[in-house]
């Protein structure tokens, strides 16, 4: 299981993925769509992306799977694959935060505070990120019947933020 993880986040981070979203075929413009051997070829390219988007839909779903299993070390191994897709690609990245800012709930204590160490490790390379994140987490701590262990890994990740006014910075949404 560990090695299909680190497999698929590995073809998916380096190999599969553009550095932009994915788009569905729903959302390509058909209507703009050239006749003749150009056009066939670019409908090929959005039907493949199309696929695309659907099997790393299908990764993320095993993933979050994964991070519900028994075993804590299959848990850990799916929380820093998530963690590292989100770092590296754009595509999914809502549902990769959510699986992570869930993790703070974990009743495993190790568990809950790698996924918040791992949120920040996200912040310290993305600081731009940081109003999305702290808007998750704030969901995440105004859920009904949330442990209150859940809610102390949470406010502690919240604890250690540094707030700052610079938009670079992240702090033009949250200061």
């Amino acid at each position: 299981v560990g090695q299909a993880i680190d497999a698929g986040r590995e073809i998916f981070a380096t190999v599969l993925l553009p550095d932009r979203k994915l788009r569905w075929l729903s959302q390509q413009p058909l209507q703009a769509l050239d006749r003749g051997r150009d056009g066939e070829r670019r409908l090929l390219l959005w039907t493949l992306e199309d696929a695309l988007k659907q099997r790393y839909a299908t990764f993320i779903a095993a993933l979050e799977s994964g991070s519900k299993d028994n075993l804590e070390w299959v848990k850990e191994r799916a929380l820093r694959a998530a963690c590292e897709l989100l770092l590296k690609k754009p595509e999914g990245e809502a549902a990769l935060l959510t699986l992570l800012v869930n993790k703070l709930g974990d009743p495993s204590r190790k568990l809950a505070s790698k996924a918040g160490y791992l949120l920040g490790t996200v912040l310290a390379e993305h600081p731009g990120m940081k109003a999305v994140v702290v808007a998750e987490v704030q969901r995440f701590l105004f859920r009904a019947g949330l442990q209150e262990r859940a809610r102390y890994y949470a406010v502690v990740f919240l604890n250690q933020l540094q707030l700052s006014h610079h938009p670079s910075h992240g702090g033009g949404d949250l200061a």
